[in-house]
């Protein structure tokens, strides 16, 4: 395996004609996201924990009923659908919803800084921007400090890429192309995810 992102595991599923998500597949793909964050180290480490407890919450779901929400479209739907409904899959979708966003864009300003020529090594602005942009907002002041103490611990650039090839050296190139094809299937799963919580009216802008 040349990359991390060459594991199947990782793939995110590919939309249906329809425009739904299978979620095992999804679940799964969201769960290898955290073992990437492992290759940041304590950076990651707040993000990774939400991350984690959010898929626990989805998957409790879907495994109560694997045939009836073997799409994640349909398994937010019944939500939507039940008055009685505590919308815990609701909620744990639009957190796990709120880090792939910041993930993906992490991951694309180090695509588009690699492809640009700059290689910038230190990679706290990256994680920096990408907070203020998705997760910040949804976050109280501890919080908010917490995030901003654990990002200073982030690999640099060239350590990170490395990781990524199983500590192989050479392979900067090789896995930025592996990351941005990754990207391609994240950003399509991610921009469903939005609609569905945007056509439902399920956003919200309660802060933890």
């Amino acid at each position: 395996m040349r990359s991390f992102f060459c594991d199947e595991a990782v793939k995110y599923p590919e939309i249906t004609s329809d425009g739904k998500i299978d979620t095992k597949q999804f679940l799964q793909a969201s769960k290898s996201i955290v073992r990437m964050f492992d290759f940041f180290g304590r950076g990651m480490a707040t993000v990774k924990y939400d991350v984690n407890g959010n898929i626990e919450k989805l998957e409790k779901k879907f495994n109560a009923d694997p045939k009836r929400f073997k799409m994640l479209n349909d398994m937010i739907r019944s939500e939507v659908d039940d008055v009685t409904s505590t919308k815990q899959a609701i909620e744990a979708l639009l957190w796990l919803k709120r880090a792939l966003e910041y993930t993906r864009l992490v991951l694309r300003c180090l695509v588009d800084d690699h492809k640009s020529g700059r290689k910038t090594e230190n990679l706290v602005p990256f994680c920096t921007m990408a907070y203020e942009q998705t997760l910040k907002r949804y976050h109280g002041w501890v919080v908010q400090k917490l995030c901003a103490l654990s990002m200073r611990g982030v690999p640099w650039r060239k350590d990170f890429l490395k990781s990524l090839a199983y500590d192989r050296e050479g392979m900067e190139d090789v896995v930025i192309i592996d990351m941005e094809e990754f990207l391609e299937t994240l950003d399509a799963n991610v921009v469903i995810v939005i609609k569905m919580y945007d056509d439902w009216g399920l956003n919200s802008d309660k802060t933890i």
